[in-house]
């Protein structure tokens, strides 16, 4: 019915009806129907475009992974992106069929008003509506309601950053809490706990050290052999080898269960050094350098029977006597690449 075409030499009373215009305002509501059904195409093969690149990341991602959290994360957003092209070509069924029933309505309405001459109501048959607007609100209150929306979305995801945000601060946090048990001949007997935070994007199987003390050759120490502990007193094999970027090594100590991205863990040692002497007192000098963001030291020092403290920089925290020892305590902060450096001289008492 609507594809029915006007003949402009029908005999129409005199002055009451312009049938060319009529018929242009005809070919002009096809060709603006015609442009809305190219754009919301447009906009699907875009979409769909997009939701398959975003698919394929994921899977790239996903076999690249090589922990359970990071393919759980993968999967779900690539079901999120499978999910989306459906809702798209949903959307694209939906807005299709909307403009086909509304191009109908339109074109039956001015073929109508052709037959009718009802010049009066030709401009406002012909205008097409977008399919998107909805009867109801006005479009000040619909702005005002999206505004809304979108400043609670806003909102929210804020929250979720700073939770994120959050997490990522203390991944970038490390504490290191030693005792330093100092005997009478000077020999300190180190007992260090790290706990520490997995800051890359992948499982971590091994954590590297460095430490001073120049070797020539990588040594293999076993487990049972091993200074290192993890959190449940596991002993952890050591790869110790040179270090190529200066005269220290490094200790690539092998962790018996991969830690994943972001989770804190905690690695034990003990090691021995030397107070030296000095214009007759001893000198301890004790120093770490930590490349987290932040860097927690706690150092408990307890001096030999009976010594006397004479000096210590910095100044500790607290100060005790338990048994006839001098028990310091040390704590500090440092950023990273800033060294906390602890240094005490005590003096031996006079047998």
């Amino acid at each position: 019915m609507n594809e029915s075409t006007f003949n402009s030499s029908e005999a129409r009373p005199a002055g009451s009806f312009d049938a060319e215009r009529a018929a242009r305002l005809r070919t002009q509501a096809q060709d603006a129907f015609l442009a809305r059904y190219r754009k919301i195409e447009r906009i699907t093969w875009i979409y769909l475009l997009g939701c398959l690149l975003v698919a394929w990341g994921c899977v790239r991602q996903f076999l690249a992974a090589d922990d359970v959290r990071s393919w759980i994360v993968w999967s779900v957003l690539f079901i999120l992106a499978f999910e989306t092209t459906v809702l798209m070509k949903l959307w694209y069924w939906v807005v299709n069929t909307k403009l086909a029933v509304l191009r109908e309505i339109k074109l039956l309405r001015l073929d109508l008003a052709l037959q009718r001459g009802a010049a009066e109501v030709l401009d406002d048959i012909a205008r097409v509506e977008s399919p998107a607007k909805a009867p109801g609100l006005s479009k000040g209150e619909r702005y005002a309601w999206l505004g809304g929306l979108i400043l609670v979305s806003l909102v929210c995801g804020i929250g979720v950053g700073r939770q994120v945000d959050r997490h990522y601060r203390a991944a970038g946090q490390m504490t290191a809490e030693r005792v330093i048990t100092v005997a009478a001949d000077g020999a300190a007997r180190v007992e260090a706990t790290y706990e520490l935070a997995n800051t890359t994007s992948r499982a971590l199987k091994d954590f590297t050290i460095y430490s001073g003390g120049a070797i020539i050759n990588t040594q293999s120490i076993p487990a049972e052999a091993s200074p290192w502990t993890d959190g449940q007193g596991r002993k952890l094999a050591v790869r110790r080898e040179p270090d190529p970027r200066g005269p220290n090594r490094r200790d690539v100590i092998q962790l018996l269960d991969p830690v994943p991205p972001g989770q804190r863990f905690k690695l034990s040692n003990i090691f021995a050094v030397s107070a030296r002497r000095e214009n007759g007192d001893w000198v301890l000098a004790l120093d770490q350098n930590w490349g987290y963001r932040r860097n927690f030291y706690r150092d408990t020092l307890v001096l030999p029977p009976g010594a006397e403290l004479v000096s210590a920089e910095p100044a500790p925290g607290s100060q005790e006597q338990r048994n006839g020892q001098t028990v310091l305590r040390f704590e500090a902060e440092r950023g990273r690449g800033e060294k906390w450096i602890c240094t005490v001289k005590y003096r031996q008492a006079t047998p």
